[in-house]
């Protein structure tokens, strides 16, 4: 599997793209000479290409076992610098202000819209430590995905929450931030469906508006298996 490393503008660009799912947004990569190359940016820091994935196609005919990797590869450079042509983003990006009510039309995003209350702990698996949807300041970049504490009990290692998020690279996703945004924050949450060769089934947090600053920090990893 190839993992390349981006360029500095195109992570910035990122962080204001909404997530697909917890660690992950979907699109294509141009360099300035015109080559493109669809695929997957993850942590807002890295670029799977389809091409170099086994993710085209049908996916049931996908050769899944070429990304089961306990640990990522060593990124390589994009030469010349890239930049995003779009994001396939088939969820609608809703504005940081919106209501809870209106979220729940939205009917692409997880379906139940809910309020934090000041304890609620939320966790956030990413396959690097360095993850840019959490923000220098401590806080949560809007538009991304996290699972509720509850449901953090039931993932023992970062491979199985690659199963439970159905994420769409296998690299372990052991690396773990702890989420306490206080009350009053609006959030959607729903059961993962199938995706990406794997069942789902766990429960993700989306956070439209983000989280205030020093609300998110790392813990440490999970057994990569």
């Amino acid at each position: 599997m190839e993992l390349i490393n981006i360029p500095e503008d195109v992570a910035k660009a990122l962080i204001d793209a909404p997530e697909l799912g917890m660690g992950y947004q979907q699109g294509k990569l141009v360099a300035s000479d015109g080559q493109e190359r669809n695929g997957f940016f993850l942590a807002g820091s890295y670029f799977i290409p389809e091409d170099s994935a086994d993710l085209r196609g049908n996916p049931a005919e996908h050769d899944f076992s070429k990304l089961l990797l306990l640990q990522p590869p060593q990124p390589t450079a994009w030469t010349p610098a890239g930049r995003i042509s779009r994001l396939l983003t088939v969820r609608p990006q809703p504005p940081a202000s919106i209501s809870p009510a209106v979220l729940s039309a939205q009917s692409s995003r997880p379906p139940h819209p809910g309020i934090t209350g000041t304890s609620d702990v939320f966790y956030r698996f990413s396959a690097f430590a360095k993850d840019r949807r959490v923000l220098p300041n401590g806080s949560l970049a809007p538009q991304s995905y996290c699972t509720s504490e509850t449901d953090k009990t039931v993932v023992p290692s970062g491979l199985a929450a690659v199963g439970r998020y159905a994420l769409p690279s296998r690299i372990s996703a052991c690396h773990v931030f702890e989420v306490r945004p206080g009350a009053g924050f609006p959030i959607l949450f729903g059961t993962v469906t199938p995706n990406h060769g794997l069942a789902g089934g766990g429960v993700e947090v989306f956070f439209p508006a983000g989280t205030p600053p020093n609300t998110v920090r790392a813990m440490p990893p999970l057994p990569v298996k």
